[in-house]
């Protein structure tokens, strides 16, 4: 079954041929061309839609715009503490989680024994 469906559409030659020589350039199809094309413009067309949401959420909780890049910021430094403290974590736990894995791997393979042929 088809993922794709064919469709014909109707271009002014000059832009055929512009796309014709992007696609060649960048070692692709005209379809993959037009494809990532249609799916920029319908991400442009989105694009006013969420700013405006972000506004008014913006809004909601008292964020100016110059507030953003501090945020950003303190997000990704809470962010590396946490994924640090998970790394932390896991290696304090690594004898015991190898000890765990060296008591249970007998037993696991007597469970599920390998197929002998």
């Amino acid at each position: 079954m088809r993922t794709t469906k064919v469709l014909s559409l109707s271009l002014p030659p000059g832009l055929v041929k512009e796309a014709e020589r992007i696609a060649k350039e960048e070692g692709r199809t005209k379809s993959e061309l037009f494809r990532e094309a249609l799916r920029r413009y319908i991400q442009a067309r989105k694009l006013p839609g969420l700013q405006q949401y972000e506004a008014r959420q913006a809004q909601k909780l008292g964020i100016k715009e110059t507030d953003v890049e501090r945020l950003v910021e303190e997000y990704r430094i809470e962010r590396a503490g946490i994924k640090e403290q998970l790394k932390e974590g896991a290696i304090r736990r690594a004898d015991r989680d190898r000890q765990l894995a060296e008591e249970w791997f007998p037993l696991e393979e007597e469970t599920w024994p390998k197929n002998k042929k």
